[in-house]
């Protein structure tokens, strides 16, 4: 998940980001700019967690969740809200997959 951070800031903000969508995205500058910060905030707390807590986010309880927080230099309600993001967005990811691997199975690729 780092990596994909540092790889989409290296494109630059949100917002110009959008700008290589189809059609267009109205989305309030102010919310532009939290997203930005919460990114920054993101990287500070992944860089901040050793490799088992990266490997396995589910494994941060509260006492590591304080431990990051003041290494980051954010909250630990931070610190859950990136685990709970995280966990999310891999959620998806394994529909997502599944349903490519499906797709695959019905058009005889497999």
């Amino acid at each position: 998940m780092l990596e994909q951070l540092e790889a989409a800031s290296k494109l630059g903000s949100i917002d110009s980001l959008l700008k290589f969508l189809p059609g267009r995205y109205k989305i309030p500058e102010d919310a532009m700019k939290d997203t930005d910060q919460k990114v920054k905030k993101w990287k500070a707390i992944i860089q901040s967690m050793n490799r088992e807590e990266r490997n396995n986010p589910n494994i941060v309880d509260s006492q590591r969740a304080r431990r990051v927080a003041k290494g980051s230099g954010t909250s630990e309600k931070d610190v859950k809200e990136l685990i709970k993001q995280f966990n999310a967005a891999r959620s998806l990811m394994r529909k997502f997959r599944g349903s490519r691997e499906l797709r695959r199975r019905m058009l005889g690729k497999a």
